[in-house]
């Protein structure tokens, strides 16, 4: 959700021939969020309440928003703002699709990786608790996840500076193979277990 402003705002700032890396450095800090928030909700939920998370995230929404305000200096607009126009408004949000036909690939492919993530996320509890069965699967939930995320770092800050020298394009096609053949393994194995 929060990152979505901030991967709009690497164009506006980063030179680029310098916007692979900082995409990369964003990725690694979006990490590092990521394993911190993770294992900090395991050991706050494994006394049974939930406002204790609750409150830390609240806590620390309104403390990025005094960072973010008080430290993001942009260039103001030079154009005159027009009055506002609630129909015009809304239109503004449409973008014709034969036009910015890449607005809409990423749009969409954003979609399905981060419906893939988190509907796997969503499960890690639980197959922990039910399927491998440890003895506190909230806590090792924010142990995996930090895992999981720690790996990812590598990778990203690698991918940023390779895209810088050699474009985006080749990764991507890269790294989307992977996966696919990642899926197909797990569907693989899926339909046909004793294939291990």
């Amino acid at each position: 959700g929060l990152g979505g402003p901030y991967a709009g705002l690497i164009p506006d700032v980063v030179a680029p021939t310098q916007r692979g890396s900082a995409s990369s450095w964003m990725a690694v800090m979006q990490a590092v969020g990521t394993v911190v928030g993770a294992v900090a909700a395991g050991m706050l939920v494994a006394r049974g309440s939930y406002r204790p998370i609750y409150t830390l995230i609240v806590a620390l929404f309104l403390l990025m928003l005094i960072l973010t305000l008080g430290g993001i200096r942009e260039t103001p607009s030079k154009r005159d703002p027009v009055r506002f126009h609630l129909p015009s408004f809304l239109r503004s949000f449409w973008l014709d699709p034969k036009k910015h036909p890449d607005f809409y690939w990423v749009l969409l492919t954003r979609a399905m990786v981060t419906m893939g993530m988190y509907s796997v996320y969503t499960y890690f509890q639980y197959f922990l608790g039910d399927v491998i069965k440890v003895a506190h699967p909230e806590r090792q939930t924010g142990t995996l996840l930090a895992i999981i995320t720690l790996m990812s770092i590598p990778t990203s800050i690698i991918a940023g500076s390779l895209s810088d020298r050699c474009g985006r394009k080749p990764l991507v096609y890269l790294s989307g193979g992977v996966m696919a053949l990642a899926s197909i393994i797990f569907i693989a194995v899926g339909l046909t277990p004793n294939l291990i």
